[in-house]
């Protein structure tokens, strides 16, 4: 009949109002005496429109957290690869590594003789050419802990290790480095023995090589090579040979250091002593092995094409690895801005899609309230509750979003580096910058999305808003 067909009609004009998504009973609407007394009735009301309308709440509220925990785990992840970025070539503490094959005696003398070369051309701003000897400590000074995890690691009560031999300058500036003074370094000996082991949880734990402390007195036994044939850079403990030149040395562990200097970063996976000392405190040559030269330059390529050329010249390029770690770093910067820029525009685009998502919620939502609004205005609400009361609801609105957002951002993160530290270990920090830059990009764009909404219904007459029909 005719009245079912109108009633019928005014389902549309029902589901504009929004009528039917305000289904509450009075008691479901009751709001905490603190709110009145903190906010006062504009609070109350606050309270109450949000727990009414809590579809379109419930909107507002996802579109943030997800720009939010995905803003943080971006950030994390480009944090994480940075990281990465400087473990692998920033702490290599370098520019240029150059290093030989090795050989016989007569031929690693040859090489040496290339070193100190190489150290003459103009670009070359610092250098210092690694020696490094094979060493046995007793078992007695080993862990119990490395003993019982790498059983085969000794050899009856002679457990490995290495004697590390720099150049006074850039020894010297490892001591300032990590912090160790000293008025004589031909008498310094710094020992270096951490390494990571990984929990069956995928976590790392750092551990010692040696039951040793600063101070203590390590008697240890420093060989040649086993025969005439040398391998350049060889840290093979198969070289080691009771029939080789030894030396016996007792050693007084000036310091103990978890920084490595330059040429053993990135050793720590393994465990191992070493034992690094100046060119004055062990000048045995007879025993040492070149582990290679390393070189800080501000012209990387430039310097690379001489060594090359002059090597070329010498016959002797074969016989020399160069590699140009600055390069290499700066390819790995590059990829990293990519990665960066492609990532960061990602956020963008989908910050863009839920800026815009909330933007329409909460201005169409406060429009379907102008007739609220202004009849709260004309039984004597005045500027001051009005204005505390939509700042209350931005409050809300950004809280409720920053208190599901920020900890599922932290957890994303979080999963995120540990995917991460089963390859390498970073240590895990809380992205602190990024939960700011959260918090304060929330309070801003729903601010601003209430004060425009509401600056354009403060334009409006109270009277010709009460009469106006939304239909």
């Amino acid at each position: 009949d005719w009245s079912s067909d109108v009633c019928s009609s005014d389902l549309p004009i029902e589901a504009i109002r929004g009528s039917y998504e305000i289904k509450l009973k009075g008691k479901k609407l009751r709001t905490l005496g603190i709110t009145k007394k903190l906010f006062g009735i504009g609070g109350v009301i606050a309270a109450k429109n949000l727990k009414r309308s809590r579809r379109s709440y419930r909107t507002t509220v996802v579109s943030l957290v997800i720009g939010v925990a995905t803003f943080i785990a971006v950030s994390s992840f480009i944090g994480f690869g940075m990281d990465i970025s400087e473990y692998m070539y920033e702490d290599s503490k370098c520019d240029i590594v150059v290093d030989d094959v090795g050989g016989t005696p007569e031929e690693m003398a040859k090489h040496y003789e290339e070193y100190k070369k190489i150290a003459a051309l103009k670009d070359v701003n610092e250098y210092t050419i690694l020696k490094i000897a094979n060493a046995t400590i007793p078992k007695d000074y080993i862990s119990e802990k490395v003993v019982s995890d790498y059983p085969e690691g000794g050899n009856n009560d002679e457990w490995y290790g290495s004697f590390v031999v720099y150049d006074r300058k850039y020894f010297a500036k490892f001591l300032d480095e990590i912090g160790v003074k000293a008025d004589d370094i031909s008498k310094v000996a710094i020992l270096e023995d951490d390494y990571l082991t990984m929990r069956s949880d995928n976590s790392y734990e750092r551990n010692r090589y040696l039951n040793v402390n600063k101070g203590d007195t390590v008697p240890i036994k420093v060989y040649g090579e086993k025969d005439s044939e040398v391998s350049g850079g060889s840290m093979d403990k198969g070289a080691v040979d009771k029939e080789a030149p030894v030396f016996d040395i007792d050693v007084k562990i000036t310091d103990i250091s978890d920084e490595s200097p330059v040429g053993l970063v990135g050793h720590n996976r393994y465990p191992e002593a070493y034992i690094i000392v100046c060119e004055d405190y062990f000048d045995r040559d007879v025993l040492l092995t070149i582990n290679g030269m390393y070189i800080n330059t501000d012209k990387p390529d430039e310097l690379c094409d001489a060594i090359n050329e002059m090597l070329e010249n010498d016959g002797v390029r074969g016989d020399f690895f160069i590699q140009n770690i600055a390069e290499d770093r700066e390819q790995m910067r590059r990829i990293m801005l990519m990665i960066s820029i492609f990532l960061y525009g990602f956020i963008i685009v989908t910050t863009l899609i839920g800026v815009t998502n909330i933007f329409n919620t909460i201005y169409t939502n406060m429009n379907l309230r102008a007739r609220e609004f202004a009849m709260l205005k004309s039984v004597g609400m005045t500027g001051r509750e009005f204005n505390r009361m939509v700042r209350l609801e931005s409050i809300m609105y950004g809280s409720k979003s920053l208190a599901i957002g920020l900890p599922l951002g932290v957890i994303l993160s979080y999963v995120i580096y540990k995917t991460i530290s089963k390859e390498i270990e970073l240590g895990y920090n809380i992205p602190v910058a990024a939960l700011l830059i959260s918090v304060i990009f929330v309070m801003i764009i729903v601010w601003m999305t209430m004060h425009f909404s509401l600056s354009r219904i403060k334009r409006q007459n109270i009277i010709e808003t009460i009469r106006k029909q939304t239909y």
